[in-house]
């Protein structure tokens, strides 16, 4: 579990009532940084990607 977390929400290229991108930064105890980052206004078609270290 993080021991904090920070989000941030926006939006960008959607016009609709709610935001199209979404970011989450989290600092665990060991010093380590990790981010979740979530999007609708990316190109139709992109792949979806993942990546964990």
């Amino acid at each position: 579990m993080p021991a904090r977390l920070h989000g941030e929400l926006a939006m960008f290229a959607n016009q609709t009532e709610a935001e199209d991108c979404g970011t989450v930064v989290l600092r665990h105890n060991n010093g380590m940084i990790s981010t979740i980052v979530a999007s609708t206004c990316v190109r139709p078609g992109y792949p979806p990607h993942l990546e964990a270290y």
